[in-house]
C-alpha cells in the first residue's frame, strides 16, 4: 500500500490481500465523503460467466444507504443470510443481481478516528465468514484508510502546484524566487 500511486491501485491491492486470506466472489470499494454524505465507487468486482471481472459501478457518486451509514457509524458488519436469500433494500446493489450475497463482510476504512471508505467483500456461500475475518477486514481496511489519505492528499497537492505553475506561467512579469545562494529555484515563462 505504501507503493500506491492511486486510489484505485490501493483498492486492487486490498481486495486482493483480501482475497488471498478469506476469499470472496464479489467486493466493493467506496471512497466516503463526510462533508456532503456520498460515497464514490473506485472498485467493483464480481463473478461474471466463471470470471472475477470489473464491473461498472451503477452508482458511481450516491448517497449511503442505511446499512452502509451504520457501517460508517458503528464499525464493521458481518451480515450471514439464511436461505432462500433476498435482496435487501439497504443495502446499495452492485454486480450480478440475480445472486444475492450470503455471506457479507463491510467495513469502514479509518485513517484515525476519519471514515475515509467502504471496504465490502462477499460470498455466495452460508457462512462464509466469522467474527475473525471481520477483524481481519477491519484491520486491512484501516491500513488502506491511511494510505487512501495519502494519495488524496499528494493528488491534492498536485492538483495546487500545477495550477499554481499555470497562473505563474501566465502573469506578464518577471517572475522569479531564489535560495540563500541566490539560486533560482522558480522562474515563471
Amino acid at each position: 500500500l505504501s507503493c500506491a500511486s492511486s486510489v484505485e491501485a490501493a483498492a486492487r491491492i486490498i481486495v486482493e490481500a483480501a482475497d488471498q486470506l478469506m476469499g470472496w466472489d464479489s467486493c466493493s470499494f467506496n471512497l466516503y465523503s463526510p462533508e456532503k454524505n456520498r460515497l464514490r465507487s473506485i472498485l467493483e468486482q464480481d463473478i461474471i460467466n466463471g470470471k472475477r471481472a470489473d464491473i461498472s459501478a451503477i452508482n458511481k457518486n450516491v448517497e449511503p444507504s442505511p446499512t452502509t451509514l451504520k457501517i460508517i457509524e458503528e464499525g464493521g458488519q458481518l451480515i450471514l443470510r439464511e436461505a432462500p436469500i433476498k435482496l435487501d433494500k439497504n443495502f446499495i446493489a452492485f454486480g450480478d443481481m440475480a445472486r444475492p450475497s450470503a455471506s457479507i463482510l463491510s467495513v469502514p476504512m479509518r485513517n484515525g478516528v476519519k471514515v475515509t471508505g467502504v471496504l465490502s467483500i462477499h460470498s455466495y456461500k452460508l457462512h462464509a465468514y466469522d467474527q475473525q475475518d471481520l477483524e481481519t477486514l477491519q484491520s486491512m481496511a484501516d491500513q488502506c484508510g491511511g494510505a487512501v489519505e495519502r494519495i488524496t492528499t499528494e493528488q491534492k497537492l498536485a492538483e495546487e502546484r500545477n495550477l499554481l505553475r499555470t497562473l505563474l506561467d501566465h502573469l506578464p512579469d518577471y517572475i522569479f524566487v531564489k535560495d540563500l545562494q541566490s539560486r533560482h529555484i522558480l522562474v515563471n515563462k
